[in-house]
């Protein structure tokens, strides 16, 4: 059985329109950040996301190996010589502060090269920055060990308190 021509396209038309507006949103959806590590510290040494969003840091190092860590998270990434990116994708957890370290020993500095992530709660209209009895210290709820996998393509990904998203 043979569909009419106008049935046809217009059948066509919807799905074009659904498949681009989905690729919008999920393109929209992910905070992108590019991370430059270098001899000891990580540029920017602060990291600005809200709790709930997707976020994708893409890491290089300027110089050497280095490592990018969030402990409390238990994230960890190692960044290899030569620039070539390494991204780490995550579903940024509760507000808070959470500290960035080198896991990887580069040097008489290493134990310097920090960095931290500022996690604010969604729709937060404070100054940007936690209470400073939050500063710190892990999220109050107890948090699922989250599921993490490295990929051949150096890429990390995982899902803080829930299941893994790929």
């Amino acid at each position: 059985m043979r569909m009419p021509p106008v049935l046809g396209l217009g059948m066509l038309a919807v799905v074009a329109v659904l498949t681009s507006h989905d690729t919008a949103v999920t393109a929209r959806s992910v905070h992108e950040l590019q991370i430059t590590a270098s001899r000891y510290q990580f540029e920017p040494s602060t990291i600005r996301v809200t709790a709930g969003e997707s976020v994708r840091l893409v890491l290089r190092s300027r110089d050497g190996v280095h490592g990018f860590s969030i402990p409390t998270l238990k994230l960890d990434a190692q960044i290899p010589t030569g620039g070539d990116p390494v991204t780490v994708e995550f579903v940024a957890p509760t507000a808070g502060q959470y500290d960035i370290v080198c896991s990887e020993f580069c040097g008489s500095g290493h134990g310097h090269m920090k960095a931290v992530l500022v996690v604010e709660a969604l729709g937060a209209l404070d100054s940007r920055v936690p209470a400073p009895d939050r500063v710190g210290q892990p999220p109050e709820r107890r948090m699922r060990r989250p599921r993490s996998s490295r990929t051949r393509s150096t890429t990390l990904r995982c899902s803080i308190g829930g299941r893994s998203r790929k």
